[in-house]
């Protein structure tokens, strides 16, 4: 079998200088920037990644960057302190609290946000450096991993360790219990198109904040992993979220019915190595920037094992439809054939009933999800993920149907269930004529 791959990778092959990466951005010329975790940052060229300042930086950790407007890429460490390359010199930027630069932001107005590990957090502007803000200014520290903008010039600062902070009308304010997000290990902020503010975790999957309100979209939502390493909106304003399982695609026409209870979960298109990836886990989370949306609309995404790069203008789905069907029947662990008319028979009081079944879906079938409901007794569908057995326990005598639905590896649902007649046989003195005759 020959399947296209969706996910362009580049690796130590391709001239990284490191296995894991950190930041990936696009320089003022269209260049494309990869910081790695640790060596010196690389710039791609010709197809490959050139090593860039490997005599200054060469131990140095160089894995945040970010490209100024003014054309200056700014670098930081983990443990050499703050760098900047402009006018082909590269000088370092003293006057730091921490050595180890976590995150790096460009607001509207042209001032550098930096980020340390510990010691709290710097602007550069005008060509002078702030002092450290912390604590007693407003500003959560301990691991300042992330910014945003919004659409009203407030600065979101996300700590990987002490929740959310915000800049507004000149002050910090870090946010009170409240209005925070519900959890404090912030791996990532986005301010989307739409104006929404993201916030990515490290242990609670994806929050969105509309109107005041957080709206979780974790693993109860179906993203499928809790660890959010990266993620990029794309120019259809759909959400592509590295984790440690690999890429997820959330649509957002799903994602607006799952925040407004129209669906219960994001059923994402999940994008492994199945599909070209050198490993599935991101390494995006607690450093800003990590992931890219350049120029083209392509996507880039940092992992612990090169880049992943995914174009959604030639992203193709798979449109076909899987076919359900329900398979064998155990009854109390024994084998059970169905009678003559297609029917599962269930003996009164059977304690463990176990139905199987199963979907054809060849593109990648290790992907596929079920979802089940005994008409005439459940109220709702079961969301199995992909366990191929429906499980039920001294059902009370009656006739129902079984109906079992799979959705394909990008989320395409079977047209009308797979059905199955299941009768529950009643005890004797449940049937209705030993009762009539009972109550005479």
């Amino acid at each position: 079998r020959l399947k296209p791959k969706r996910v362009r990778t580049y690796s130590r092959a391709d001239g990284l200088t490191a296995d894991a990466i950190g930041s990936i951005v696009q320089d003022r010329d269209g260049a494309i920037w990869a910081g790695a975790q640790c060596g010196p940052p690389a710039r791609l060229r010709n197809g490959r990644f050139e090593p860039q300042f490997t005599e200054t930086l060469r131990g140095a950790c160089a894995w945040v960057l970010w490209p100024a407007r003014d054309g200056t890429m700014w670098i930081g460490t983990r443990g050499s302190g703050l760098y900047r390359w402009r006018g082909g010199q590269l000088e370092s930027v003293g006057g730091l609290s921490d050595s180890h630069v976590a995150a790096l932001f460009e607001d509207r107005d042209g001032t550098m946000w930096i980020g340390t590990e510990l010691g709290g957090l710097h602007l550069f502007k005008d060509g002078r450096l702030s002092r450290a803000y912390g604590p007693a200014d407003g500003v959560a520290t301990g691991y300042i991993a992330s910014f945003a903008q919004d659409r009203d010039g407030r600065v979101w600062i996300g700590s990987n360790a002490n929740g959310l902070s915000v800049h507004e009308h000149g002050r910090f304010r870090t946010l009170a219990p409240e209005e925070s997000p519900p959890t404090r290990n912030i791996a990532g902020l986005h301010v989307d198109s739409r104006g929404d503010l993201w916030i990515g975790s490290a242990v609670n999957g994806l929050f969105r904040l509309r109107n005041g309100a957080y709206q979780p979209f974790g693993p109860e939502q179906g993203l499928g992993d809790k660890l959010v390493a990266v993620f990029v909106e794309d120019r259809d304003a759909n959400l592509w979220v590295g984790t440690t399982g690999g890429i997820s695609r959330l649509d957002r026409e799903r994602v607006e019915a799952v925040a407004d209870g129209r669906a219960a979960t994001l059923d994402p298109i999940l994008l492994d190595r199945s599909d070209g990836m050198r490993n599935t886990e991101g390494s995006g989370g607690g450093l800003d920037p990590s992931g890219l949306r350049d120029r083209d609309g392509r996507l880039w995404f940092s992992t612990i094992d090169g880049i992943a790069v995914i174009d959604p203008a030639t992203f193709e789905r798979n449109q076909v439809v899987p076919t359900v069907a329900v398979e064998d029947t155990l009854l109390d662990e024994q084998p059970r054939a169905r009678r003559a008319d297609g029917a599962i028979e269930i003996p009164a009081g059977t304690s463990a009933i176990e139905i199987g079944y199963t979907a054809f879906s060849f593109m990648a079938p290790a992907k596929m999800r079920f979802r089940y409901r005994l008409a005439g007794f459940d109220t709702t569908w079961h969301a199995v993920g992909a366990r191929r057995a429906a499980f039920y326990s001294r059902l009370p005598p009656g006739d129902y149907t079984l109906e079992v639905m799979a959705t394909n590896n990008d989320g395409l649902w079977s047209a009308a269930p797979a059905t199955a007649r299941v009768v529950v046989l009643p005890f004797f003195w449940e049937r209705r004529s030993v009762q009539l005759a009972a109550l005479a």
